[in-house]
This record gives C-alpha cells, structure tokens and sequence, in this order.
C-alpha cells in the first residue's frame, strides 16, 4: 500500500514522487541500463562486425523497461529509492499500461521535455506520460533513501559534462 499522508480532514492522501526524486530515479537508470546497454552494443558490434545488432540490445532493454515497469512497479532506479508505478486503484499498471505509458514518454521527450517538466507543478506529481496512462508513481511506506537521491541528482549533472569532456579529449587525440 502506498504511503500515506493525513490530510487536515483526517483522510488518508497519497505520497507522491516528485520531479526531482524521479530525476534521481532516471539517472540511476542511464547508469544500471544504459552503461551495460551500450557496452554490450559495443562489444556485439565489433565482435560480430554487424552495426545494426545494437538495435537488438536496445529492444532489449526496452522490453525489459517495459516488463518492469508493468510487473515490478518500476525500473531499478524507481525501486531502489523506494518509488511504484501505480493505477488509479493503487495496483501495478500491468504490461499494456507500461507500453501505453512509455509511448507517452516518447511523446514528451519530442515536446523538448515538457512532459517530464510537468512533474514538477502537477498537484498529483503526473508527468504527460502518467496522464496519458493513468498512471501515478507514489513512495512507499518506510523507504526514505535521501542519499542515494542526492547522488543520483548530482549524477545527472556531472554525466553530461564528464561526457562532452570525454568526447572532446577523444577528438583530440
């Protein structure tokens, strides 16, 4: 059941997770999915000779993305801060939902990110794939991991540096 808060009429109101915890939670992610997605796209590339085969290790995680999402209530990122993906009934959301759900993900990264942005004034924390879905991601009871969300937000702006750095000392050499 998800965490509860009390409101000032004494019922029970979900705990809902908030942009930046989900900012932590995706960062998370980029570095247990992506990290191992692209080294094995890679690795598979250059042992087979075949570019294409990195579309494979994509689908790959992207169905394992979406059978998360859907059976466990969210990738590793999510779990590990303590995060669900839930329906309205407070259910997992199932595989259709996840699909549905990460359609709606697409969409709001071709909006240049509003529907992630979303997340942060919405009263119910739902970003535009969340309503697309009908779907809310909520804290569970108990699960307070500050530091791993604060690592994982600091994570998210060192990345894309250490990154172009990266590509930048590459060109040179």
């Amino acid at each position: 059941m998800p965490r509860m808060q009390t409101s000032q009429a004494g019922r029970a109101v979900p705990s809902y997770g908030g942009f930046w915890i989900r900012f932590s939670a995706a960062m998370w992610d980029t570095i247990i999915f992506g990290v191992p997605s692209v080294a094995l796209s890679f690795t598979l590339m250059f042992a087979t000779g075949i570019q294409s085969i990195s579309y494979f290790v994509s689908l790959a995680f992207l169905i394992l993305t979406i059978y998360m999402d859907g059976v466990l209530g969210g990738t590793p990122g999510k779990l590990m801060l303590g995060l669900r993906i839930r329906n309205e009934n407070g259910r997992f959301i199932g595989i259709p939902y996840a699909i549905l759900r990460y359609l709606g993900k697409i969409v709001s990264t071709i909006i240049i990110g509003i529907g992630y942005l979303m997340i942060a004034w919405d009263k119910r924390k739902q970003g535009l794939h969340d309503k697309i879905a009908g779907t809310f991601v909520l804290k569970e009871p108990g699960v307070e991991r500050k530091a791993l969300t604060v690592i994982g937000i600091v994570l998210g702006f060192l990345l894309p540096i250490l990154i172009i750095l990266g590509i930048i000392l590459f060109m040179v050499n």
